[in-house]
């Protein structure tokens, strides 16, 4: 029997909001940005099985960034945190139905760490610059439709939960 599964699209906007202390600031600090969200990937141990076969440690992460691209101007002063950053960053994707009807999804990711780099704009004739914000992140969260959490992770505290499952939870019941 073939699944029929939601088929999701573009993306049709992304707007990114400082939150200092958790909270999303009523302005946003960039609309319709370019974001790169962290990446998860885990560290692997070699063990020895009809020669080397790497395994991976789904209790560790390796370093996760997350880049913000933005336009020169004002928009990138808004982003630039000292010390702990945070922000929200929620955008809305086009899903189409088993049954043919299109609809809207919301996401909405929550990333804290450290600005590791700011931008460096390029500056062009006839051209509007870009530059890229990079943090080094520490705390980081995936949500879907407000409901389904696809990611928690909070490198700080010892939390590394994947679809609701703790990845770490025997090691800190050990610890």
């Amino acid at each position: 029997m073939l699944v029929q599964i939601p088929r999701h699209g573009a993306i049709k906007g992304c707007t990114v909001y400082a939150a200092p202390n958790g909270v999303a600031s009523k302005t946003p600090a960039c609309i319709d940005a370019s974001v790169t969200l962290p990446q998860l990937s885990f560290p692997t141990n070699t063990t020895q099985a009809m020669g080397g076969f790497d395994i991976p440690d789904q209790t560790r992460l390796d370093a996760m960034t997350c880049t913000i691209s933005v336009e020169a101007g004002v928009e990138s002063n808004g982003l630039m945190q000292s010390g702990n950053a945070s922000y929200i960053i929620r955008w809305g994707q086009e899903v189409t139905h088993p049954d043919g009807t299109i609809g809207l999804e919301k996401w909405q990711a929550f990333v804290s760490g450290i600005v590791a780099s700011g931008p460096s704009h390029s500056l062009e004739v006839g051209q509007s610059g870009t530059g890229d914000i990079t943090i080094n992140v520490s705390r980081y969260r995936l949500v879907h439709n407000d409901v389904h959490e696809l990611y928690a992770i909070d490198r700080i505290a010892g939390i590394l939960r994947i679809n609701g499952e703790d990845l770490r939870a025997p090691l800190n019941d050990i610890l």
